[in-house]
């Protein structure tokens, strides 16, 4: 997001088909038909979103980046070198994993969050 207004967001597109495209996004009104009453919404057609996956964040630079490595991962070694590769300076990374998961990733530079 670029600038919010009242009524428009300016944004421009992370990833996907349209990547790198700027958008006007205005609010739209919807009318719900599975209420009893009768009302109107105006908003936005967007979804906020505080996490990504890896794989999505691919070919875009990130301020701070935060890893969650509580589940178990296939191939920490890769998703690591990815999320790393994201960030600018190694102290903008975070990394919190239960300690079963720290003796699979070797990452000493990295800041865990225990």
């Amino acid at each position: 997001i670029i600038k919010l207004y009242n009524n428009i967001i300016e944004a421009i597109i992370l990833n996907g088909k349209f990547k790198g495209k700027y958008v006007l996004l205005p609010r739209i009104p919807m009318t719900p038909t599975d209420k009893p009453l009768e009302f109107k919404l105006l908003q936005f057609p967007v979804r906020l979103a505080f996490a990504m996956i890896i794989n999505k964040s691919q070919g875009q630079l990130k301020q701070v980046c935060g890893l969650n490595f509580e589940n178990s991962c296939f191939s920490h070694g890769q998703l690591l070198y990815m999320a790393c590769s994201r960030i600018r300076k190694s102290s903008d990374l975070f990394v919190y994993a239960p300690q079963k998961e720290k003796q699979k990733i070797l990452c000493n530079p990295y800041t865990y969050l225990t």
